[in-house]
């Protein structure tokens, strides 16, 4: 009676341990944004995505300290930092949890193609924008950021984030099963997959105590077909395991443990092996691949409000709607609820499509214009342009506003395209109320803050030219060209006065 007391026992404790260190990270990133609301400036978001500001512009900032941190510590106890500390990760398992409560199955999709997103989408998040400063020639100089207070200016608004956790946290799970996101979207998890082939921490098996029960399998929530692995290999390899020990606590006969032992790399003779439950076809991967593409396209930057991470999860959502049609289960005679759900997400979807379409189209004609802003900017172009000079203008302004009408949504990238249309026929009060639009948007937006002060400049109004140049932010890039405008046009006006 005592051994099945503790069998009992110990997936209880190590369920509550997690559990309990999941909301303490919870409390402390609210601590976090409550020390900065509460006076003004705080450490800067311990958030890995930061890390793109060392990528960008050589700024190391207290994100890239945690993204270097958990990649270190990968390299020798494997993907810990994810299955105990990572914020996205506590509300999937909760979702899970929830799900489990109301009764609710869902089955965990283990496709080959997906897991090819979160190295694509580090590689672009990263990786390009680390390419592009390098080959740009452009000299950087090493500076840190510890403290801010534009603690938010990175981050999407509430409403936003809001629904990010919704659909990466909870709706990505109810379709894909545990940690989806974690496998076939996150690009943190990418880096920390492959740093994991190289850890000398695994979950191994004592082979003279295992009896195949698959129980491991059965209650691992990373999706890992750990009685495969483990009878294969002598221990999980898959970089996809997230060290949650669940399998570990589980295991009736307490076969696994978790020790030092030889690093996946060296284990594997070849690939992971693929799973035989729930096998899919290469037809099916390749309806997934082009869903997820289909759903990421339409969604990311929509209505300049989708950012990169929650399209990634949109692309997930259609990923698995694609996969549905072609096996034919969508269908009102089989549940009515999945078929209002997926005609509304397919609606979503379509409807998000024409959006991007428009939007796509504007930009390329306004595209065309660049060397005519350019050279008005620099005093070389007169107004109004004649009519043949307006044509990229015009249809710029066309798609734009066709992207308002059908999206209900005044983008600040088509008040943009507005205003210039209007500056270039001459009406230079549209211009201007058009920038302020965008300003009111994103007032921290140093491209439009430095072409209004130039604009003004140009217009001979010198004082709001400076009064406008000054609001530009030290750390925007167009600063230290503001600053020498607002030098060039106190000279030029010094000039004027002898």
């Amino acid at each position: 009676m005592s051994k099945t007391t503790n069998r009992q026992a110990r997936p209880q404790r190590n369920s509550r341990r997690r559990a309990l260190v999941l909301v303490l990270v919870q409390l402390a990133l609210l601590a976090h944004i409550a020390h900065w609301l509460l006076t003004g400036s705080s450490i800067a978001p311990l958030e890995p995505s930061e890390a793109i500001s060392f990528a960008r512009s050589k700024v190391v900032t207290p994100g890239l300290i945690v993204l270097c941190v958990a990649v270190l510590s990968t390299l020798f106890v494997g993907r810990f930092f994810c299955g105990w500390a990572c914020h996205l990760l506590a509300v999937q398992d909760g979702c899970a949890w929830l799900l489990r409560r109301l009764k609710i199955r869902t089955r965990p999709l283990r496709s080959r193609v997906l897991r090819l997103v979160p190295i694509l989408a580090f590689v672009w998040m990263f990786l390009v924008p680390l390419y592009a400063r390098i080959n740009s020639g452009s000299s950087h100089t090493l500076t840190t950021e510890w403290v801010t207070s534009a603690f938010w200016k990175t981050f999407p608004g509430p409403v936003v984030s809001i629904i990010t956790f919704l659909v990466a946290g909870c709706y990505v799970i109810y379709l894909l099963g545990n940690k989806a996101y974690c496998n076939y979207a996150c690009p943190y998890g990418a880096i920390l997959g492959a740093s994991d082939s190289f850890s000398v921490g695994r979950i191994v098996v004592d082979d003279s105590k295992c009896n195949s029960c698959m129980v491991c399998t059965q209650v691992c929530s990373s999706n890992v077909i750990v009685h495969q692995e483990i009878k294969e290999f002598g221990a999980v390899v898959d970089s996809n395991c997230m060290k949650t020990l669940d399998c570990v606590a589980n295991c009736p006969t307490q076969a696994l443990s978790f020790q030092l032992s030889k690093p996946a790399i060296m284990r594997r003779a070849g690939p992971p092996p693929v799973s035989t439950l729930h096998p899919l076809t290469w037809s099916e991967e390749l309806v997934l691949a082009l869903g997820f593409c289909f759903g990421f396209f339409a969604t990311h930057d929509l209505f300049g409000a989708v950012p990169f991470l929650l399209a990634l999860g949109f692309g997930l959502v259609s990923a698995h709607g694609a996969l549905q049609f072609k096996r034919k289960k969508v269908s009102w005679a089989q549940s009515k609820i999945n078929f209002v759900a997926v005609v509304f997400a397919s609606s979503f979807f379509l409807h998000a499509a024409l959006v991007q379409s428009q939007a796509l189209m504007r930009d390329y004609h306004f595209n065309q214009t660049f060397d005519l802003r350019m050279g008005y900017l620099r005093g070389e172009v007169s107004l109004p342009l004649k009519s043949e000079s307006m044509g990229p203008f015009l249809d710029a302004a066309f798609f734009a506003s066709t992207t308002e009408w059908i999206s209900y949504a005044g983008q600040e990238r088509n008040a943009y395209v507005h205003g210039w249309t209007h500056l270039m026929s001459g009406d230079s009060e549209g211009f201007e109320r058009e920038m302020y639009e965008v300003l009111d948007r994103r007032p921290d937006f140093g491209e439009v803050m430095f072409q209004l002060g130039i604009h003004y400049w140009v217009s001979g109004k010198e004082p709001q030219a400076i009064e406008i140049l000054q609001k530009i932010d030290p750390s925007d890039p167009k600063y230290l060209t503001a600053q020498e405008y607002i030098e060039k046009i106190n000279s030029h006006a010094l000039e004027h006065q002898h």
